[in-house]
Protein backbone atom coordinates (compact mmCIF):
# COMPACT_ATOMS: atom_id res chain seq x y z
CA UNK A 1 0.00 0.00 0.00
CA UNK A 2 1.04 3.56 -1.10
CA UNK A 3 1.78 6.20 1.55
CA UNK A 4 0.27 9.29 1.28
CA UNK A 5 2.07 12.56 1.96
CA UNK A 6 0.26 16.45 1.95
CA UNK A 7 4.12 17.10 0.75
CA UNK A 8 5.18 16.48 -2.94
CA UNK A 9 7.09 13.67 -2.67
CA UNK A 10 11.08 12.86 -4.67
CA UNK A 11 13.06 10.07 -4.98
CA UNK A 12 16.61 11.42 -5.26
CA UNK A 13 19.43 9.68 -6.68
CA UNK A 14 22.74 10.09 -5.33
CA UNK A 15 26.27 8.89 -5.18
CA UNK A 16 29.57 10.38 -3.55
CA UNK A 17 33.09 9.77 -4.58
CA UNK A 18 36.18 10.12 -2.18
CA UNK A 19 35.99 13.54 -3.04
CA UNK A 20 34.07 15.58 -0.77
CA UNK A 21 34.69 19.21 -2.77
CA UNK A 22 32.76 17.87 -5.75
CA UNK A 23 30.61 20.37 -7.23
CA UNK A 24 27.74 18.08 -7.46
CA UNK A 25 28.19 17.07 -3.74
CA UNK A 26 27.98 21.21 -2.72
CA UNK A 27 25.08 21.47 -4.93
CA UNK A 28 22.81 19.48 -3.35
CA UNK A 29 23.92 20.14 0.02
CA UNK A 30 23.42 23.48 -0.55
CA UNK A 31 19.86 22.91 -1.89
CA UNK A 32 18.87 20.71 0.40
CA UNK A 33 17.53 23.96 3.57
CA UNK A 34 15.56 25.67 0.77
CA UNK A 35 13.52 21.81 -0.22
CA UNK A 36 11.79 21.80 3.29
CA UNK A 37 8.21 21.76 1.16
CA UNK A 38 9.08 18.61 -0.19
CA UNK A 39 8.83 15.29 0.90
CA UNK A 40 12.41 13.65 0.49
CA UNK A 41 13.94 10.42 -0.13
CA UNK A 42 17.79 10.37 -0.85
CA UNK A 43 19.35 7.14 -1.58
CA UNK A 44 22.73 7.69 -1.53
CA UNK A 45 26.09 5.69 -0.80
CA UNK A 46 27.61 8.72 2.09
CA UNK A 47 25.01 10.59 3.61
CA UNK A 48 27.01 11.84 6.32
CA UNK A 49 27.01 15.25 5.03
CA UNK A 50 23.18 15.41 5.83
CA UNK A 51 22.39 16.17 9.30
CA UNK A 52 18.71 14.48 9.44
CA UNK A 53 17.76 15.86 12.83
CA UNK A 54 17.32 19.16 10.66
CA UNK A 55 15.75 17.93 7.89
CA UNK A 56 12.10 16.49 9.28
CA UNK A 57 11.07 15.97 5.50
CA UNK A 58 14.09 14.31 4.67
CA UNK A 59 14.43 10.19 4.50
CA UNK A 60 17.72 8.55 3.53
CA UNK A 61 18.23 5.19 2.13
CA UNK A 62 22.02 4.01 2.18
CA UNK A 63 23.72 1.38 -0.09
CA UNK A 64 27.07 0.18 1.00
CA UNK A 65 30.49 -0.17 -1.74
CA UNK A 66 32.05 -2.87 -0.22
CA UNK A 67 35.01 -2.86 0.82
CA UNK A 68 36.54 -5.36 -1.63
CA UNK A 69 35.83 -2.67 -4.15
CA UNK A 70 37.57 0.30 -2.15
CA UNK A 71 40.63 -2.24 -2.39
CA UNK A 72 40.57 -2.74 -6.09
CA UNK A 73 41.33 1.06 -6.31
CA UNK A 74 44.37 0.99 -4.60
CA UNK A 75 45.55 -1.64 -7.34
CA UNK A 76 43.59 0.02 -10.47
CA UNK A 77 42.17 3.18 -10.35
CA UNK A 78 39.94 2.50 -13.45
CA UNK A 79 38.76 -0.85 -12.56
CA UNK A 80 37.66 0.15 -9.36
CA UNK A 81 35.90 3.09 -10.14
CA UNK A 82 34.01 1.05 -13.29
CA UNK A 83 33.06 -1.37 -10.76
CA UNK A 84 32.13 0.78 -8.24
CA UNK A 85 29.87 2.32 -10.90
CA UNK A 86 27.94 -0.86 -11.93
CA UNK A 87 27.46 -1.57 -7.94
CA UNK A 88 25.98 2.10 -7.68
CA UNK A 89 23.89 1.64 -10.21
CA UNK A 90 22.56 -1.90 -9.37
CA UNK A 91 21.57 -0.49 -5.94
CA UNK A 92 20.59 2.74 -7.17
CA UNK A 93 17.80 1.10 -9.30
CA UNK A 94 16.80 -1.86 -7.09
CA UNK A 95 16.29 0.74 -4.22
CA UNK A 96 14.30 2.49 -6.19
CA UNK A 97 11.90 -0.14 -7.57
CA UNK A 98 11.03 -0.63 -4.33
CA UNK A 99 10.57 2.71 -3.21
CA UNK A 100 8.43 3.52 -6.21
CA UNK A 101 6.70 0.52 -5.92
CA UNK A 102 5.50 1.04 -2.19
CA UNK A 103 5.36 5.57 -2.39
CA UNK A 104 3.75 7.87 -4.63
CA UNK A 105 6.72 9.57 -5.74
CA UNK A 106 6.11 12.81 -8.21
CA UNK A 107 9.07 13.09 -9.10
CA UNK A 108 13.01 11.06 -9.56
CA UNK A 109 15.60 13.24 -9.52
CA UNK A 110 19.72 13.11 -9.82
CA UNK A 111 21.14 16.49 -8.90
CA UNK A 112 24.31 14.73 -10.69
CA UNK A 113 23.30 13.34 -13.82
CA UNK A 114 25.77 13.69 -15.80
CA UNK A 115 27.45 10.56 -13.33
CA UNK A 116 26.45 7.50 -15.62
CA UNK A 117 25.45 5.47 -12.90
CA UNK A 118 23.15 8.17 -11.58
CA UNK A 119 22.37 8.57 -15.19
CA UNK A 120 21.32 5.46 -16.20
CA UNK A 121 19.54 4.35 -12.81
CA UNK A 122 17.34 7.46 -13.58
CA UNK A 123 16.61 6.36 -17.22
CA UNK A 124 15.99 2.90 -15.89
CA UNK A 125 13.66 3.91 -13.61
CA UNK A 126 11.71 6.15 -15.84
CA UNK A 127 11.37 3.01 -18.21
CA UNK A 128 10.20 0.90 -16.04
CA UNK A 129 7.95 3.46 -14.13
CA UNK A 130 6.95 5.97 -17.07
CA UNK A 131 4.63 8.14 -15.35
CA UNK A 132 6.87 9.01 -13.30
CA UNK A 133 8.39 12.33 -14.03
CA UNK A 134 12.50 12.29 -14.48
CA UNK A 135 14.48 14.93 -13.75
CA UNK A 136 18.52 14.97 -14.23
CA UNK A 137 20.73 17.81 -13.33
CA UNK A 138 23.45 17.39 -16.58
CA UNK A 139 26.67 19.08 -15.56
CA UNK A 140 28.59 18.26 -18.40
CA UNK A 141 27.69 16.11 -21.70
CA UNK A 142 31.37 16.96 -23.42
CA UNK A 143 34.50 15.22 -23.99
CA UNK A 144 37.46 17.24 -22.58
CA UNK A 145 40.43 18.21 -24.48
CA UNK A 146 38.56 18.43 -27.45
CA UNK A 147 38.07 14.95 -28.39
CA UNK A 148 38.80 11.58 -27.62
CA UNK A 149 41.96 11.53 -29.28
CA UNK A 150 43.02 14.77 -27.57
CA UNK A 151 42.03 13.48 -24.00
CA UNK A 152 43.65 10.26 -24.69
CA UNK A 153 46.97 11.95 -25.53
CA UNK A 154 46.88 14.84 -22.36
CA UNK A 155 46.47 11.18 -20.33
CA UNK A 156 49.86 9.61 -22.26
CA UNK A 157 51.68 12.94 -21.34
CA UNK A 158 51.37 12.68 -17.77
CA UNK A 159 52.96 9.28 -17.78
CA UNK A 160 49.18 7.06 -17.42
CA UNK A 161 49.66 3.81 -19.32
CA UNK A 162 48.60 3.41 -22.60
CA UNK A 163 45.55 0.60 -21.60
CA UNK A 164 44.51 3.10 -18.71
CA UNK A 165 44.71 6.28 -21.37
CA UNK A 166 42.66 4.43 -23.59
CA UNK A 167 40.04 3.56 -21.70
CA UNK A 168 39.42 6.46 -19.66
CA UNK A 169 39.45 8.93 -23.12
CA UNK A 170 37.23 6.56 -24.80
CA UNK A 171 35.49 5.02 -22.32
CA UNK A 172 33.92 8.47 -21.25
CA UNK A 173 33.29 9.43 -25.43
CA UNK A 174 31.04 6.08 -25.12
CA UNK A 175 29.42 6.71 -21.88
CA UNK A 176 28.73 10.64 -23.69
CA UNK A 177 27.20 9.29 -26.58
CA UNK A 178 24.76 7.10 -25.28
CA UNK A 179 23.74 9.52 -22.55
CA UNK A 180 23.04 11.56 -25.79
CA UNK A 181 20.70 8.83 -27.15
CA UNK A 182 18.75 8.31 -23.76
CA UNK A 183 18.90 12.11 -22.45
CA UNK A 184 15.34 12.60 -25.03
CA UNK A 185 13.58 10.06 -22.01
CA UNK A 186 13.90 12.98 -19.40
CA UNK A 187 11.07 14.97 -18.61
CA UNK A 188 13.43 17.94 -17.63
CA UNK A 189 17.03 18.53 -17.78
CA UNK A 190 18.75 21.00 -15.90
CA UNK A 191 22.42 21.84 -16.53
CA UNK A 192 25.00 25.10 -14.96
CA UNK A 193 25.63 27.82 -17.54
CA UNK A 194 23.62 28.95 -20.89
CA UNK A 195 27.02 27.26 -22.77
CA UNK A 196 25.83 23.94 -21.83
CA UNK A 197 22.52 24.73 -22.42
CA UNK A 198 23.33 25.24 -26.31
CA UNK A 199 25.22 22.09 -25.90
CA UNK A 200 22.29 19.64 -24.49
CA UNK A 201 19.97 21.20 -26.88
CA UNK A 202 21.73 19.31 -29.57
CA UNK A 203 20.06 16.55 -28.39
CA UNK A 204 17.45 17.58 -26.12
CA UNK A 205 14.26 19.66 -26.70
CA UNK A 206 15.39 23.70 -25.95
CA UNK A 207 12.13 24.09 -24.68
CA UNK A 208 12.98 21.87 -21.66
CA UNK A 209 15.87 23.11 -20.33
CA UNK A 210 17.17 25.20 -17.79
CA UNK A 211 20.46 26.15 -15.87
CA UNK A 212 21.35 27.07 -12.61
CA UNK A 213 24.95 28.03 -12.07
CA UNK A 214 27.21 27.39 -9.23
CA UNK A 215 26.75 29.80 -6.17
CA UNK A 216 28.75 30.25 -2.68
CA UNK A 217 28.16 30.84 0.33
CA UNK A 218 30.79 32.21 3.28
CA UNK A 219 30.51 30.26 6.33
CA UNK A 220 30.04 31.87 9.81
CA UNK A 221 33.34 30.35 11.08
CA UNK A 222 35.29 31.87 7.88
CA UNK A 223 38.24 34.83 8.77
CA UNK A 224 40.77 36.43 7.31
CA UNK A 225 44.26 35.56 8.14
CA UNK A 226 47.60 36.62 7.92
CA UNK A 227 48.71 35.83 4.77
CA UNK A 228 51.10 32.77 4.64
CA UNK A 229 50.92 31.71 0.54
CA UNK A 230 51.05 33.45 -2.34
CA UNK A 231 48.99 31.05 -4.57
CA UNK A 232 46.32 28.24 -3.86
CA UNK A 233 44.95 25.56 -6.31
CA UNK A 234 41.66 23.76 -4.85
CA UNK A 235 39.45 20.97 -6.61
CA UNK A 236 40.58 17.54 -8.58
CA UNK A 237 44.03 17.49 -9.61
CA UNK A 238 44.12 16.53 -13.18
CA UNK A 239 45.04 17.49 -16.17
CA UNK A 240 41.94 18.97 -17.62
CA UNK A 241 41.94 20.72 -14.33
CA UNK A 242 45.23 22.38 -14.81
CA UNK A 243 47.19 20.90 -11.85
CA UNK A 244 50.73 20.69 -14.28
CA UNK A 245 50.05 24.19 -15.70
CA UNK A 246 49.89 25.26 -12.09
CA UNK A 247 53.69 23.70 -11.24
CA UNK A 248 55.18 25.80 -14.33
CA UNK A 249 52.99 28.81 -13.74
CA UNK A 250 54.99 28.62 -10.36
CA UNK A 251 58.11 27.54 -11.84
CA UNK A 252 58.04 30.76 -14.07
CA UNK A 253 57.17 33.02 -11.36
CA UNK A 254 60.03 31.80 -9.27
CA UNK A 255 62.34 32.42 -12.58
CA UNK A 256 61.04 35.95 -12.77
CA UNK A 257 61.51 37.34 -8.97
CA UNK A 258 61.00 34.97 -5.62
CA UNK A 259 60.30 31.49 -4.52
CA UNK A 260 56.66 31.02 -4.32
CA UNK A 261 54.73 29.70 -1.04
CA UNK A 262 51.54 27.29 -2.60
CA UNK A 263 49.18 25.35 -1.54
CA UNK A 264 46.97 22.81 -2.67
CA UNK A 265 43.58 21.18 -1.60
CA UNK A 266 41.54 18.24 -3.13
CA UNK A 267 40.99 14.51 -4.07
CA UNK A 268 44.39 13.27 -5.80
CA UNK A 269 45.54 10.06 -6.72
CA UNK A 270 48.84 8.73 -6.07
CA UNK A 271 50.57 8.42 -9.29
CA UNK A 272 49.06 12.18 -9.74
CA UNK A 273 50.59 13.26 -6.15
CA UNK A 274 54.14 11.23 -7.31
CA UNK A 275 54.29 12.98 -11.01
CA UNK A 276 53.48 16.41 -9.09
CA UNK A 277 56.34 16.11 -6.72
CA UNK A 278 58.88 14.90 -9.12
CA UNK A 279 57.79 17.81 -11.68
CA UNK A 280 57.95 20.13 -8.52
CA UNK A 281 61.60 18.78 -7.77
CA UNK A 282 62.71 19.15 -11.25
CA UNK A 283 61.33 22.93 -11.14
CA UNK A 284 63.26 23.56 -8.02
CA UNK A 285 59.69 24.64 -5.85
CA UNK A 286 59.09 21.27 -3.92
CA UNK A 287 59.81 22.80 -0.60
CA UNK A 288 57.38 25.59 -1.23
CA UNK A 289 54.66 22.86 -2.33
CA UNK A 290 52.27 21.60 0.08
CA UNK A 291 49.76 19.32 -1.39
CA UNK A 292 47.19 18.94 1.40
CA UNK A 293 44.55 15.99 -0.36
CA UNK A 294 41.22 15.99 1.22
CA UNK A 295 40.43 18.38 4.07
CA UNK A 296 36.92 19.34 5.28
CA UNK A 297 34.85 22.93 4.75
CA UNK A 298 36.72 24.38 7.69
CA UNK A 299 40.24 23.57 6.90
CA UNK A 300 39.40 24.97 3.42
CA UNK A 301 38.21 28.13 4.15
CA UNK A 302 40.67 28.35 5.94
CA UNK A 303 43.48 27.82 3.41
CA UNK A 304 41.97 30.29 1.43
CA UNK A 305 41.80 32.72 4.30
CA UNK A 306 45.36 32.57 4.12
CA UNK A 307 45.83 32.67 0.60
CA UNK A 308 46.85 35.69 -2.07
CA UNK A 309 45.87 34.53 -5.22
CA UNK A 310 43.39 31.37 -6.55
CA UNK A 311 45.18 29.47 -9.71
CA UNK A 312 42.57 27.81 -11.57
CA UNK A 313 43.97 27.09 -15.06
CA UNK A 314 41.44 24.28 -16.45
CA UNK A 315 41.40 23.41 -19.55
CA UNK A 316 37.97 22.62 -19.97
CA UNK A 317 35.01 23.94 -17.62
CA UNK A 318 31.61 23.44 -18.83
CA UNK A 319 30.32 26.70 -16.60
CA UNK A 320 32.04 29.44 -15.08
CA UNK A 321 32.42 30.62 -12.12
CA UNK A 322 33.09 27.12 -10.98
CA UNK A 323 32.43 26.85 -6.78
CA UNK A 324 35.60 27.28 -6.32
CA UNK A 325 36.30 30.17 -7.83
CA UNK A 326 33.49 31.92 -6.29
CA UNK A 327 34.91 30.59 -2.77
CA UNK A 328 37.82 32.39 -3.39
CA UNK A 329 36.21 35.38 -5.42
CA UNK A 330 33.84 36.11 -1.88
CA UNK A 331 36.71 35.88 0.20
CA UNK A 332 37.94 38.69 -1.77
CA UNK A 333 40.91 36.59 -3.33
CA UNK A 334 41.80 37.32 -6.91
CA UNK A 335 41.83 34.67 -9.47
CA UNK A 336 43.75 33.89 -12.62
CA UNK A 337 42.08 31.47 -15.18
CA UNK A 338 42.13 29.92 -18.06
CA UNK A 339 39.52 31.00 -20.88
CA UNK A 340 37.26 28.64 -21.88
CA UNK A 341 33.84 29.08 -24.03
CA UNK A 342 31.61 29.70 -21.10
CA UNK A 343 32.83 32.93 -20.41
CA UNK A 344 30.86 33.75 -23.22
CA UNK A 345 28.04 33.94 -21.34
CA UNK A 346 29.30 36.47 -18.77
CA UNK A 347 30.84 39.39 -20.68
CA UNK A 348 31.11 41.28 -17.31
CA UNK A 349 33.14 38.53 -16.04
CA UNK A 350 35.81 39.37 -18.57
CA UNK A 351 35.77 42.78 -17.63
CA UNK A 352 36.00 42.56 -13.67
CA UNK A 353 39.43 43.40 -12.34
CA UNK A 354 39.83 39.85 -9.68
CA UNK A 355 39.55 37.64 -12.59
CA UNK A 356 41.96 37.41 -14.91
CA UNK A 357 41.55 35.51 -17.80
CA UNK A 358 44.30 33.94 -19.78
CA UNK A 359 44.29 33.38 -23.64
CA UNK A 360 45.62 30.51 -25.44
CA UNK A 361 46.95 28.67 -22.59
CA UNK A 362 49.71 31.59 -21.98
CA UNK A 363 51.63 30.21 -19.14
CA UNK A 364 54.16 33.13 -19.56
CA UNK A 365 51.15 35.58 -19.26
CA UNK A 366 50.39 33.15 -16.54
CA UNK A 367 53.09 33.78 -14.62
CA UNK A 368 53.46 37.57 -15.23
CA UNK A 369 49.82 38.22 -13.81
CA UNK A 370 50.54 36.20 -11.00
CA UNK A 371 53.67 38.45 -10.44
CA UNK A 372 52.03 41.42 -10.67
CA UNK A 373 48.97 40.52 -8.18
CA UNK A 374 51.74 39.52 -5.80
CA UNK A 375 53.47 42.74 -5.55
CA UNK A 376 50.56 45.27 -6.06
CA UNK A 377 50.41 47.73 -3.41
CA UNK A 378 47.83 47.90 -0.64
CA UNK A 379 45.39 50.60 -2.50
CA UNK A 380 45.21 48.69 -5.33
CA UNK A 381 44.40 45.33 -3.62
CA UNK A 382 41.69 47.12 -1.52
CA UNK A 383 40.20 47.52 -5.30
CA UNK A 384 40.61 44.38 -6.00
CA UNK A 385 38.73 42.23 -3.36
CA UNK A 386 36.11 44.87 -3.37
CA UNK A 387 35.78 43.78 -7.03
CA UNK A 388 36.09 40.16 -6.55
CA UNK A 389 33.10 40.45 -4.03
CA UNK A 390 30.96 42.26 -5.75
CA UNK A 391 31.39 38.92 -8.46
CA UNK A 392 30.46 36.51 -5.47
CA UNK A 393 27.51 38.34 -4.25
CA UNK A 394 26.08 37.85 -8.15
CA UNK A 395 25.76 33.91 -7.66
CA UNK A 396 24.48 33.39 -3.71
CA UNK A 397 22.96 29.60 -3.58
CA UNK A 398 19.74 30.71 -2.04
CA UNK A 399 19.09 32.78 -5.30
CA UNK A 400 20.26 29.72 -7.19
CA UNK A 401 18.46 27.03 -5.17
CA UNK A 402 15.11 28.98 -4.82
CA UNK A 403 14.80 28.50 -9.14
CA UNK A 404 15.57 24.71 -8.87
CA UNK A 405 13.06 24.89 -6.33
CA UNK A 406 10.81 26.47 -8.92
CA UNK A 407 11.92 24.22 -11.75
CA UNK A 408 11.11 20.98 -9.94
CA UNK A 409 7.75 22.28 -8.26
CA UNK A 410 6.91 23.23 -11.89
CA UNK A 411 7.69 20.17 -13.81
CA UNK A 412 5.66 18.13 -10.34
CA UNK A 413 2.64 20.57 -10.92
CA UNK A 414 2.45 20.43 -14.76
Amino acid sequence: MKNKSLKPKILILFWHSSDSLAGGFTRLREFLPYFRNLDITIVDNKPEFIKKEDFSNLKVLVYTIPPSITQIYRINYVLGRFIEWLFSLYSLVAIGVKELKDNDYKLIYGPTGDNPHIFFAGIILKFLFPKKKLLLDVLNLEVPEGGAYNYYNSFRENNVSFIESFIRAFGLSILIFLQKKFIRKCDFVITVSPYMQKIISKNYDSKKISYTPSGVKIPIFYKLSRKEYDAVYIGRHTKEKGIFDVIEVLKKTQKLKRNIKFITAGSIQPEVKNLLLENSLKAGISNNLELKGLVDEQKKWEIIGKSKVFLHLAYFEPLVPVITILEALGAGIPVITYYVKAFDDYPYLKKNKAIYIIYNKDIDKAAEVLLKILIMKKPERKIIEKEAKSIASKFIWSQIAKKELKIIKNLIDN
